[in-house]
Parts: structure tokens; C-alpha cells; sequence
């Protein structure tokens, strides 16, 4: 009898001969072809080690066999004039690959699951063969009809048992990032990067692998991105992307820790009905739950419990970039240690790739971790670095506006190439330069190449090579000795990079003008647009268009004076001028029913055409101000031209923000933002005033949230006697509720319910000047909580093995000290929740 090897052994040859002819002809196909291979090898292993001869697996090889039968043995030509149908099929088999293994290694689970398992299995074949019928006869007949490819979900094969779940609940509850997918325009290059992406993708694939994070780390500007991009498209187009989330710092207003694991989660959702019921049955009935940005929690809840129990035909990817740019050390931390260590405890098909700057936080949590496979970019070959350089550079030149550029030969190509020094991004933005993206007229591209190269030949002493770059592009484009130009240049970039979220054109000029009215929107766009090989945003007609750095590098650059000389941005200046210009914004353009509702018999929800409104009636700028202006203000105190405003905001215009922020579905933010505006130093009647802001806006925060008009009709009247903010506000407002009697004197005492830990709180204790509460828990966790907010400032704190059972802080209230069921005692840093000392 045939042996299991013998018989599999001719597809896996004809897979080899097929992968190394789409190599030669289509570089669009042969990431798929290699990886088809390397999926039906692991699969035959899988088999040969089972002995198992099933007769349905038997059937997927015959299949498969005369499919690549016939494509070989065709003349090459016909293949690379389709391509677009070769890939489809390499992608297939993959699919195809993926059923087998899972099927191979999972029959006691169809058969406990399914109650026709033979059924459903055919029934899936059934699907794979029809599918690879019809492009083999699509090969043949030169016509391409569909690109899809048949992808067997678990729940397809078991659907006909899964009781049909109504009333899934609405995933708009759950906080989202919107626009943190990847982009296929950052993807690699076709044909570069092949070792390091082969590397990925046969980790993903082998799920044996028990090392389910893969960490893809190195410097500014080595290309991890696109390699996270590249591997996020491949396995989208395979069916099998869970979810992918990129982190930016110019956008950490909408891409940040607390809405990272709802996002997956929603993505996960779409991607898997099993998924999608699972989570429904965790969530369907908290609705705090589902709006909570704890992190731990929405890990726990949103991910590891709905996934926990599914099995899948193949991997499920889940793609997050740019950790570093998640936000600050402490911002960042109790992700990164639910990524560290909670993140392995997926199911093993579970794959997550992650790329980031080594930053020391980020070693700290990964380093060591044995669930974690973790890969340096300076572990690849500098050589193949170099070839994938010099390919891009040549492909980037080879063509201006569809016309050749016959100039860029091979010699100035490997010139450009080694004045890269190894960095992807030096070639992206030296390419952009020599190719005239930042339109300035009068400079052909080989006069660029040769200011380029004059500059990079000179010496700089001390300055890196990406940033030595960017130096010699405005030292190009930009007049240092011209102190008018560097005093426009310093105020529009100051803008652009401490922004929370990217600005249009026509916003940043309304904020530029708003900081100081001195520079001229004809100003503004004379700088920022002959930038294009620097900024996004500022080629395009469309003035909505946001602007932002290409790369996180150049905001690096420009805030680091020892680098960027002249053009140096001085963050903290630059975050008071935003303040200034946040706050005269909200002072010309706040006004009372900024949205012209015309009834408050409706809820927000219920005012049809709202969404428009507010595009009518709330400018750009006038959303990022109401958001944002707190987070400007970089020193915990203002200078004398900023009081006149932050009185006027406080005494004139707060209730007008609440309408802005009721409209824009971010009241919820108001508490936040007031009690981190408490921290500044201000006088004690206005403190006073921002206090009693924080418990309107709490108190009547459900109110606030459902309706613009009951802000004034329901909130304000119901405020207490002693509400400062109704005292004030009240008597200004003719057409509203009087209330004679039965009003409340006072706030309620009860100021905050704490949630987060998952079992009983076993101990409190209050720091010495009464701004922070540590609370330990059954659930061998500790947090630290503000006082005045209710918010989480740090935690939770993992490392007892056992209850906590009591807390002190120490007498300077920079640390905790924890006992536990474990007998061991730690010492915590109050602020960051490092252990100084411990277990002891």
C-alpha cells in the first residue's frame, strides 16, 4: 500500500515547482505560493505523524493536485497574464491547508460539536472543490469572474447547531478607535522584506508554536511598520486578519490604551459569529461594562472569555503597531503588562504581532517573557536590508507622473542607498524630496538628487542619519537667517506636532490665527506646503484634509534642540499657544443652542438630521478646542493673558462647552477634564467654582449626555441651594424651571462608586494629604484611585499571589506598602506602581 508520504509528496513537489515559477513572473503572487507550500507541508506532517488515511482528506489532495497539475505544466505566459487568478488559488490552498490541519487534529471536537459531523465535512469540501473548479476553469477560459476565496470558519461548519442569538447588543456601546486599521499603502515593497515576513508568517502558521506574541522591535525609521502593515493586508486577503490597531502619536486623542482591547474586540466580533455570541453573552447586561476603559477589565471581559473556548480552522492575527506611540510611560503601562503577560493566555491559534521601539518600559515587560518571541530589525542581515533599500529607491525614481526617469541610473541609486545607513525612512523621505512631492516649482528631480547629495557628503557632526536628513531638507526649503520666516515656521510646527488629534488646513490656520493674530493664513500655507516630503495633508485640494508628520521621527526631531538647531520647536511654549488659542476659539464661537435645536421635547438620539448640525454649526477647531484645551496646558500654572480667558471660559461660556461636548458623544469627558484643570494653581473662589463644576457634571452627567435643552430645563434648576455654578448660571437664564421648594440644600455626600476589582475589597487606605485611595482586593490585585475624580491613576498591581489583606501608605505618600495571604509584603511606588522593594 501508497504510503501517506508518497501519496502527498507529488502536490507538495508541483507546490515548489509552482512557487519557484511565480517567483521569476509575479512578485504579487509569490508570498502566497511560498506560503501555500509551507502550509501543506506542516499539514502532511501533521497527517504522516497520525497515520491518518480519512477519506476526506484524500478527496481535498486529489483536488488540489490536479489543480496545480494543470497550472504547471502550462506555459508561462498564460500564468503571468492571470496573476490576479493565481494568487486567489495560492491563497485557497492556504485555506484549504488550514481546514486539513484542523480537521486532522480536531475530530473529537467536530464530533462532540456537530451532529452530522460527516455532513458538515463534506459539505465544507464540497466548498473547496467547487471553489477550485471554478478556477481552474477560469484558468482556462481567461476570464476572471471572482477574486474571493472560500474561507471555513468554525461557525460555518456549525452553524446548523448554534442557537440563533436575537437582540445582540448594540457594539456602538463599546469604545472604538476609528481609522486604526492598517493601510495598504504602507505595506512593503513587493519582493523586499521576504525573509523577515516569511519569518512571521510561518510563526503565524505554526500554531504549535507555543510563543503566541511575536515582537518585532528596533530604531526610528527601520521599517516595522510597513512589515506590520505587509503582514496585516496578506492575512486580511487570506480571511484570517482579527484585527489590526496602529498607534500614532499625533492621533493618541483617538488611538490610546483605554479603547486598544474594545477595538479588537469589535474587530473580532465582525470576524467570527462565535465570537460575536460569546461576547454578547458576556456584556448583553452592563452596560457600564461596556463603556469601561480599564484596560485589565476590557481584556478580561471583552477578549480573553468570549475567545477562550473557540476553535477555528486556521490562525486568527491580530496586528497592533507602534506600541511606543501609545502614549507616556504611565498611560501605557497596565497595557503593556495585560499584553505582557494576560495576552499569552489566549487559545494557541490566537496570533498577536506587535511592533515598537525598544523603549526600557517596553523591555521590561517583554524581556524574558517565555510566551514571547521577540526579533530585533538589527538582527537582519544589513546586506538584504540594503538590496530591499536600494529596490525601493530604484522603484521610487524609476517614474515621475508616469513618465521614466532615465537620470536615476543604478550608480546614483546605490549612492542614495548608502547614504540611507540601513533606514527605510531615510529613503522614503529622501525619494519624496528628489521627486518634488512638496510641489515647489523651478527644482527638476536631478537637481534635488544633487542638493541632496551635496548636503549628505558634508559632515555633521553628532546628528543622526534620519535626522541629519530632515536638517538638510529645511535647510532647503526654509531661510534660517530669516527670523520672520523661523518665528512662522516655529508656530505652525508647534502646532501640527502638539496637537492631540491632526488639524485640516483651514482648522490649523483658525487655530494659528486665533494664538496669534499677527501670522496670516497665507502664512501658514507658505510654510507648510512645500513640505509634502515631511507632512501628510498638505498636497490636497481638500482643505479637510488632515495634516500630521509622515513620521514620528520628525516631531522627534524638532523637539530635540540639540538635533534640530534653528529649527527647534520648544514644546512647552508651543502647548501654551495652543492653550491661548483652544481657549479665544471657545470664546468667539461658544454661544447659547450652538446647534439651533429647535424643541427640547427630543433626545439628541431623536434629532434626525444632529449629525448634520453640528457639521453646520461646530467648526473644526471649535471641536478640538472644547475636547482638548485642557490638555495644553503643560505647566501647572498660567500667566496673566491666559486668566482673562479661563475667567470668561468658566463664568460665560461652561455651559455652552457642555452643548458642544453633549453633541460631539464626549460629555462623558467633562469630569475629567475640569478636575485635571483643578490641578493648576488658580485663586480659591475659582477653584472653588471648577469643584462645583465637577459635581454638576456628574450628578447630571446621564442628563447632559441625552439632551442639549435640559441642561438648562432639568440640570440646572435641580442643582442644590449651594451650587455655586446655579447660583451663577441661573439668573441668567429667563425661560427655565423654578424650583419653590423641595430643592436639595447640598451635593450628595456619596462623590464617587469605584469599580474595577473583580472580587471583594478586602482593604482601603487614604495617602497622607487625602488626594489618592489604594484599595486591595480578593482578586490579588491593588489600585491607586484620585480622589477628587474617581479615576484610576495606577493599576492594577499585579505580583501577590494571594488575597491582599492590608495597605498602608507610606508618610510622604510616594509609596504603598501591601500584605498578603501569599506572607510576603511589597513596596510600590505610589505613582507608577513599580515594586521597590519586595516580596519580602
Amino acid at each position: 500500500m501508497t504510503s501517506l508520504t508518497d501519496t502527498w509528496q507529488p502536490l507538495l513537489n508541483k507546490l515548489k515547482i509552482f512557487s519557484e515559477l511565480v517567483d521569476k513572473i509575479a512578485e504579487v503572487v509569490h508570498p502566497y505560493a511560498k506560503m501555500a507550500w509551507s502550509v501543506l507541508s506542516a499539514c502532511h506532517k501533521t497527517i504522516v505523524a497520525q497515520g491518518d488515511r480519512d477519506d476526506r482528506i484524500q478527496r481535498l489532495y486529489k483536488i488540489m493536485d490536479d489543480v496545480y497539475t494543470n497550472v504547471i505544466e502550462a506555459e508561462s505566459s498564460r500564468i503571468e497574464s492571470h496573476t490576479q487568478l493565481i494568487a486567489v488559488m495560492s491563497r485557497q490552498t492556504i485555506e484549504c491547508g488550514y481546514f486539513i490541519t484542523s480537521y486532522a487534529k480536531n475530530k473529537n471536537f467536530w464530533m462532540r460539536l456537530v451532529k452530522n459531523a460527516i455532513s458538515s465535512a463534506d459539505t465544507a469540501i464540497d466548498g473547496f472543490q467547487s471553489k477550485f473548479d471554478d478556477l481552474k476553469k477560469q484558468f482556462h477560459e481567461e476570464a476572471i469572474r471572482s477574486t474571493e476565496i472560500t474561507v471555513m470558519h468554525t461557525e460555518i461548519l456549525v452553524a446548523n447547531i448554534l442557537d440563533e442569538v436575537k437582540n445582540l447588543v448594540d457594539l456602538r456601546d463599546l469604545p472604538y478607535a476609528n481609522d486604526a486599521r492598517f493601510r495598504s499603502d504602507k505595506q512593503c515593497l513587493a519582493g523586499t522584506r521576504e525573509e523577515i515576513l516569511d519569518e512571521i508568517a510561518n510563526w503565524i502558521n505554526n500554531t504549535d508554536n507555543l510563543q503566541n506574541i511575536f515582537l518585532l522591535c528596533g530604531a526610528a525609521g527601520t521599517g516595522k511598520s510597513a512589515i506590520a502593515h505587509t503582514i496585516a493586508k496578506r492575512f486580511e486577503l487570506l480571511g484570517h486578519l482579527g484585527s489590526s490597531y496602529c498607534f500614532r502619536r499625533s492621533n493618541q486623542a483617538n488611538r490610546h490604551p483605554g479603547n486598544l482591547f474594545s477595538t479588537v474586540a469589535v474587530d473580532l466580533a465582525y470576524h467570527s459569529t462565535q465570537i460575536k455570541n460569546a461576547l454578547h453573552a458576556v456584556i448583553q447586561s452592563n452596560r457600564s461594562l461596556r463603556t469601561t476603559q480599564d484596560v485589565a477589565t476590557q481584556f478580561e471581559n471583552f477578549i480573553l472569555k468570549p475567545v477562550k473556548d473557540i476553535t477555528a480552522a486556521g490562525p486568527i492575527v491580530i496586528v497592533i503597531d507602534a506600541l511606543d506611540e501609545s502614549g507616556d510611560y504611565q498611560s501605557r503601562s497596565e497595557m503593556l503588562a495585560v499584553l505582557a503577560k494576560e495576552m499569552t493566555g489566549l487559545p494557541p491559534h490566537f496570533r498577536v504581532l506587535l511592533t515598537s521601539r525598544l523603549e526600557d518600559d517596553i523591555h521590561n515587560f517583554f524581556n524574558g517573557n517565555d510566551s514571547v518571541k521577540l526579533k530585533h530589525m538589527n538582527s537582519i542581515s544589513v546586506i538584504s536590508t540594503d538590496q530591499d533599500i536600494f529596490a525601493y529607491i530604484q522603484f521610487q525614481l524609476s517614474n515621475f507622473n508616469g513618465r521614466h526617469l532615465a537620470e536615476f541610473d543604478e550608480v546614483k541609486c546605490r549612492l542614495l542607498t548608502i547614504q540611507s545607513e540601513h533606514l527605510f525612512q531615510w529613503a522614503y523621505v529622501a525619494c519624496g524630496f528628489i521627486k518634488g512631492v512638496d510641489g515647489k516649482a523651478g527644482s527638476v528631480p536631478i537637481k534635488r538628487y544633487s542638493l541632496l547629495m551635496d548636503n549628505t557628503l558634508l559632515p555633521h557632526k553628532g546628528l543622526k542619519p534620519l535626522y541629519k536628513l530632515y536638517l538638510d531638507i529645511l535647510t532647503q526649503l526654509f531661510d534660517s537667517d530669516d527670523q520672520a520666516v523661523m518665528k512662522h515656521f516655529t508656530s505652525v510646527m508647534g502646532k501640527i506636532i502638539t496637537a492631540v488629534e491632526p488639524l485640516s488646513i483651514d482648522s490649523l490656520c483658525a487655530m494659528q490665527t486665533a494664538a496669534d493674530s499677527s501670522i496670516f493664513k497665507s502664512d501658514i500655507i507658505s510654510i507648510v506646503q512645500f513640505m509634502g516630503s515631511l507632512l501628510s495633508g498638505v498636497m490636497e485640494v481638500d482643505h479637510f484634509k488632515y495634516i500630521q508628520p509622515l513620521h514620528t521621527s520628525f516631531s522627534d526631531f524638532l523637539t530635540n534642540k540639540s538635533q534640530s538647531g534653528d529649527f527647534h520647536v520648544d514644546v512647552s511654549e508651543q502647548h501654551l499657544n495652543m492653550a491661548q488659542a483652544c481657549l479665544n476659539v471657545m470664546r468667539e464661537e461658544l454661544k447659547f443652542n450652538i446647534c439651533k435645536l429647535k424643541t427640547s421635547y427630543k433626545l439628541n438620539k431623536d434629532v434626525c438630521n444632529l449629525n448634520e448640525l453640528v457639521l453646520q454649526n461646530i467648526s473644526q477647531q471649535l471641536s478640538y478646542s472644547c475636547k482638548f484645551w485642557i490638555y495644553h496646558f503643560y505647566q501647572e500654572s498660567f500667566d496673566s493673558n491666559l486668566q482673562m480667558n479661563i475667567k470668561i471660559f468658566l463664568y460665560e461660556k461652561l455651559l455652552y462647552w457642555l452643548e458642544v461636548l453633549s453633541v460631539l458623544n464626549k460629555s462623558d469627558q467633562a469630569p475629567k477634564i475640569l478636575s485635571l484643570f483643578l490641578k493648576l494653581n488658580m485663586n480659591n473662589d475659582m477653584k472653588n467654582f471648577v469643584k462645583d463644576a465637577i459635581q454638576f457634571v456628574s450628578v447630571f452627567g446621564n442628563v447632559i449626555a441625552q439632551s442639549v435643552p435640559h441642561i438648562y430645563l432639568s440640570a440646572l434648576p435641580f442643582a442644590p441651594k449651594t451650587s455655586l455654578l446655579a447660583q451663577h448660571y441661573l439668573p441668567q437664564i429667563s425661560q427655565t424651571l423654578m424650583i419653590e421648594s423641595g430643592k436639595v440644600y447640598d451635593w450628595p455626600v456619596l462623590q464617587h462608586i469605584l469599580e474595577g476589582h473583580n472580587d471583594i475589597i478586602t482593604s482601603v487606605a487614604f495617602s497622607p494629604d487625602s488626594k489618592y485611595i489604594a484599595s486591595g482586593s480578593l482578586d490579588k490585585t491593588i489600585r491607586v484611585w484620585d480622589t477628587e475624580t474617581g479615576m484610576v491613576i495606577c493599576g492594577p498591581l499585579k505580583g501577590h499571589t494571594h488575597h491582599i489583606i492590608s495597605l498602608a501608605f507610606s508618610s510622604s505618600g510616594k509609596h504603598i506598602v501591601s500584605g498578603s495571604n501569599d506572607k510576603t509584603i511589597r513596596v510600590w511606588e505610589t505613582d507608577t506602581g513599580a515594586v521597590t522593594l519586595g516580596p519580602l
